[in-house]
């Protein structure tokens, strides 16, 4: 693992390891409040059996931040395509004798050094945690054997990471602004990941790119970004779409278009006509962005757009548009899908098995549906060519990727 694996792998699990700790602690504190109430009231809370029900309780406690803990550097070590090895098992020993041996003497044990039978505490804890190593070794060869982040899953994780960068989004006003993720991935490896306000009145795609990556070639690299990228900027700044084009970025996968009207859309299509592909999140986690920027996108809903900018047709006019026109018209029934790719060796091309049910068109995406799967993808309109399938007697579309 070199540096910057583990920097990134250290920050993933520390970050999981806080949430957890914070969350079996209040968790073991409430049992324990609970218990003790229950001892004192049947006259039981100075006996030995006090200490054995809290200690049941604190070794669950311990067992499960070693858990989390394991949980975390297993993640992190394949998200950041490192080698599952043994420091991950040194690590959770350590974790777990060091729990045993600090619980004791702490104000959290939950004991009093008077209570009756306070010196089995350590080998009650010792007892109630002695198998939760052994555990996860058998986890560990489990995921070298079977990767919890399989290729088909790749491009799920990394939005799931863009969007956990949004929520730590900073505005720089009392207005309401966007919370923005945007995570860079190359070959596979997470190489830099930022959000909105990380610099002070910087964009996320600009942190990720010029911030971190000013030096480091990023061409044929995917960009996960939970906002459209923008258009227009003040100047000198320059549009993030601009950025990602003069970058030469090969995809962008996008959370949500942007509220703002003199804007919307029109990122994901100088995107396309810089000839890179752009493709939508899944429809569950556009929908957690939108929940995360709803104060932005109401502050967003009734501003008029500028008079110099025409914004795309509207929804309720498909039929100025013989590509939507004809796909709403197969709203709800299956058709033939084909992937052709635009760029490489092809290895994306083929036909859907199951076909898709199309979900809906609009003038910029049209969103289909997986009949087998029942998983919905969205893509943009531009991206795709209406024809008829001769053989199956329906609508084909040929999807470029």
């Amino acid at each position: 693992m070199d540096d910057q694996q583990k920097q990134k792998v250290t920050a993933y699990v520390n970050t999981a390891y806080a949430a957890a700790l914070h969350t079996s602690t209040q968790l073991a504190a409430g049992k324990i409040a609970e218990t003790k109430a229950r001892l004192a009231s049947q006259g039981a809370i100075l006996s030995g059996r006090t200490v054995h029900e809290i200690a049941k309780i604190q070794g669950d406690h311990i067992n499960s931040l070693v858990q989390a803990r394991a949980d975390a550097l297993l993640d992190a070590y394949e998200l950041y395509s490192a080698e599952i090895d043994d420091e991950i098992l040194a690590d959770v020993k350590t974790l777990r004798a060091t729990l045993v041996s600090h619980l004791p003497a702490s104000q959290e044990c939950g004991l009093p050094p008077t209570v009756p039978g306070f010196q089995l505490f350590p080998q009650l804890l010792e007892t109630n945690t002695g198998a939760i190593v052994n555990l996860v070794w058998c986890q560990i060869e489990q995921r070298k054997a079977f990767p919890k982040f399989k290729r088909r899953d790749s491009d799920r994780v990394f939005e799931e990471l863009a969007i956990q960068e949004a929520r730590r989004s900073v505005a720089e006003d009392q207005r309401a602004h966007p919370r923005v993720g945007a995570v860079v991935v190359k070959d596979g490896r997470v190489v830099s990941q930022a959000h909105r306000g990380e610099t002070p009145k910087c964009h996320a795609e600009f942190i990720a790119l010029e911030g971190k990556l000013a030096d480091d070639l990023v061409a044929g690299a995917t960009v996960y970004t939970t906002l459209e990228p923008c258009t227009t900027r003040n100047h000198p700044k320059i549009p993030c779409a601009q950025r990602l084009i003069e970058r030469r970025v090969a995809r962008v996968f996008i959370g949500m278009l942007d509220p703002n009207p003199d804007i919307q859309g029109f990122g994901n299509r100088a995107l396309n006509e810089a000839g890179i592909e752009t493709q939508f999140f899944p429809r569950d986690l556009q929908n957690q962005i939108e929940d995360l920027n709803r104060d932005f996108i109401r502050a967003q809903k009734d501003k008029p757009p500028r008079a110099s900018v025409v914004p795309p047709k509207p929804r309720s006019e498909p039929e100025a548009n013989p590509k939507i026109a004809e796909i709403i018209k197969h709203k709800g029934k299956t058709v033939t899908v084909f992937n052709r790719q635009k760029h490489g060796h092809g290895y994306l091309e083929g036909y859907w098995p199951n076909g898709a049910v199309v979900v809906d068109c609009t003038p910029l995406w049209v969103e289909l549906q997986d009949p087998a799967a029942k998983n919905q993808q969205t893509f943009s309109l531009d991206n795709v060519e209406v024809t008829f399938d001769s053989e199956k007697k329906r609508l084909k579309l040929t999807v470029y990727r």
